[in-house]
């Protein structure tokens, strides 16, 4: 099969329930030296991003009336999520939610923010490339991946990978 149309399971594939019950490793990466980081930590709760964020989520729960999907209990992949505020959006609506991004500060930083929010039942984050997610075939009912592919030299593989872990 070509990478269009891989179909294998993923190395240490795992269930978002699977997921939730682990503890990540805590780890401190030295952020005051990471431009990337302030600029997204500080980003990541600006009111544009917010808005954005609580659209894309509108439009998705209006397209899942509209197919006739259930709209609640729904098991979201953010994809690249950076600090996690999409994350979070999704999980205060009563969803489960994974992310994980390639910069181990915002990953952390999401972890925190969620745990403040009294969010970390409902969510989890991993350090994790979107060209090869930890996530089960069919696992997820929604899978978000906003200002990703531009980020990734390979973007057919990412879609591949998207599209692999999403419910039909």
């Amino acid at each position: 099969p070509t990478r269009y149309h891989r179909r294998c399971p993923t190395r240490n594939a795992h269930s978002t329930d699977e997921l939730m019950s682990q503890t990540p490793p805590v780890s401190k990466p030295v952020r005051d030296r990471d431009d990337f980081y302030r600029y997204y930590a500080e980003e990541s709760l600006s009111e544009a991003t917010l808005q954005r964020f609580e659209s894309t989520r509108a439009m998705v729960m209006r397209v899942l009336g509209m197919l006739g999907r259930t709209a609640t209990g729904l098991h979201v992949a953010d994809i690249g999520c950076g600090a996690g505020t999409q994350c979070q959006i999704w999980a205060r609506d009563g969803h489960t939610v994974f992310g994980c991004d390639v910069n181990e500060g915002l990953i952390e930083l999401a972890r925190e923010r969620a745990q403040e929010e009294g969010l970390a039942a409902t969510t989890s984050f991993q350090l994790a490339s979107a060209e090869s997610l930890p996530l089960e075939d069919q696992s997820v009912d929604v899978c978000l991946l906003p200002e990703l592919l531009e980020h990734v030299v390979d973007w057919e593989r990412c879609l591949d990978e998207c599209t692999r872990i999403v419910r039909p």
